[in-house]
């Protein structure tokens, strides 16, 4: 998706949410890759991000309040000061993600890979197991 696309979506899902959907368009970037891009302090509430390529982008200070990002792919993504509350978060992959000032109250986060993210409070390793004839081996 070229800039000046991403900007005419984001300037329909403006008219969208101080419509209450009467005029303009919600964002829709289902499936579609966006890695790398600066959204910062985009207004996002409510917008479809679902199966989006959204490796590397910036979301600082961004508005993602009821936002659908299932199963997106959000891989060391930046969400500095970003409003993630009441969000859907199911099965995104947050790897390496900075979300330590984020907001995730009310967030559903279940299946949400985050190994090696920088969450709230601490940052999340990964635990890998192995099982050989019967032994667990664990590292951390």
């Amino acid at each position: 998706m070229t800039q000046s696309l991403l900007d005419i979506t984001l300037r329909d899902h403006k008219c969208w949410l101080r419509t209450q959907g009467k005029q303009g368009k919600r964002a829709d970037f289902s499936f579609m890759k966006l890695e790398g891009a600066s959204l910062c302090h985009a207004d996002l509430r409510g917008a479809v991000l679902i199966g989006a390529d959204l490796n590397d982008t910036d979301f600082s200070g961004a508005d993602l309040r009821g936002a659908i990002l299932t199963f997106a792919s959000l891989k060391n993504a930046c969400f500095a000061d970003a409003d993630l509350r009441q969000s859907n978060l199911q099965g995104a992959n947050m790897t390496h993600a900075y979300l330590a000032t984020a907001l995730l109250d009310g967030a559903d986060m279940k299946g949400m890979r985050t190994e090696g993210a920088k969450l709230p409070g601490k940052v999340v390793k990964r635990e890998v197991c192995i099982t050989v004839i019967g032994i667990t081996l664990s590292k951390r």
